[in-house]
């Protein structure tokens, strides 16, 4: 069947857009009973920011104009990362709300101030470069918008100068996760935002030829196409999955005491990757995602992954998670 252009649209629509953001927040929640009561708070204020930065980037109509406020918008992020409380020029609450509780983090626990910006670089990005051309393209953007996240976690998790092994294997994660996002949001930021993430070095598909075969049926020859397009990116990506399948473990000390969020990331990439490689033609003309059924039993393996034992949550809390 043909797709319906009106159920593509260029620009997203409101209920839409408020879903996705809705849907994140919640996902923070779901994960906080995996973490330490101590670090709850301080994680949430920088999920906070990474969500809002996003949304930021994201949550517009994705024209010349549209994307030039939201440069001014992460221009006046930048200058506001580190800011003392009193320092705030702007009216908006937003901003407050976010900066006021992230400038305390970032002060008590020596956080690097570089690792937000380089995310707030790669938001910048998403406004001013909308395809790619390599795999190390594509790798150079994952590097600023996921991989600081990771060194975030471990930061916070009391490993603020993880062994190279370490940084090896979350910086793997990170981008593993990033990529099979890209890949199963494929057709909506070819048509909400305009955006090719795909290598076409790799994919041997331009721009144009992913929104051709977009804006035609699903057939047979179409999805096979779009498999053989996809496969060198996805065994790329498995071999990310893989590089950092032993995180979680290989964490020491009181780093540890994350081991089953950390965990939670891997097998989120590692099995959306699964789910995606059993048929990646079908990525093009429907959203690919992890079942409910697949994704409790996955919070409940991670609920009962060992822990120190002086830092052990309830498994009740996971529970009430779920429920």
């Amino acid at each position: 069947m043909t797709p319906d252009r009106s159920r593509s649209p260029s620009k997203p629509s409101r209920a839409a857009a408020t879903s996705r953001t809705t849907s994140s927040r919640e996902n923070f929640w779901v994960l906080s009973p995996l973490l330490p009561r101590d670090l709850r708070a301080d994680f949430q204020t920088v999920y906070g920011f990474c969500r809002s930065a996003d949304d930021i980037a994201d949550e517009h109509e994705h024209t010349p104009e549209s994307r030039a406020v939201a440069l001014q918008r992460l221009a006046r992020w930048r200058s506001l990362l580190g800011s003392p409380s009193g320092d705030f020029e702007t009216e908006n609450d937003d901003d407050r709300g976010v900066f006021t509780p992230l400038n305390e983090l970032i002060a008590r626990r020596e956080l690097r101030r570089g690792d937000f910006t380089k995310l707030l670089a790669a938001f910048e990005q998403d406004q001013t470069r909308l395809t790619y051309e390599t795999w190390d393209e594509l790798l150079g953007y994952c590097r600023g918008s996921a991989d600081p996240v990771g060194r975030l976690v471990l930061h916070l998790a009391g490993l603020a100068e993880p062994s190279p092994e370490i940084q090896k294997m979350s910086d793997a994660v990170c981008t593993a996760l990033q990529v099979v996002n890209h890949v199963q949001d494929v057709r909506r930021d070819l048509f909400e935002k305009g955006r090719v993430y795909m290598p076409s070095d790799l994919t041997g598909l331009s721009p144009d030829a992913w929104r051709e075969l977009a804006e035609s049926p699903a057939s047979d020859a179409s999805r096979e196409r779009v498999a053989a397009a996809l496969r060198p990116v996805l065994d790329r990506t498995r071999v990310l999955v893989e590089t950092g399948r032993g995180l979680a473990r290989a964490l020491p000390g009181r780093a540890a005491r994350v081991r089953r969020v950390v965990w939670l990331f891997w097998a989120a990439a590692d099995e959306l990757l699964r789910v995606i490689e059993r048929d990646p033609g079908r990525c093009l003309w429907e959203r690919v995602t992890i079942s409910k059924p697949r994704r409790l039993a996955m919070l409940g393996q991670a609920a009962f992954l060992p822990l120190p034992a002086t830092t052990r949550p309830a498994v009740a809390n996971v529970a009430r998670a779920l429920a």
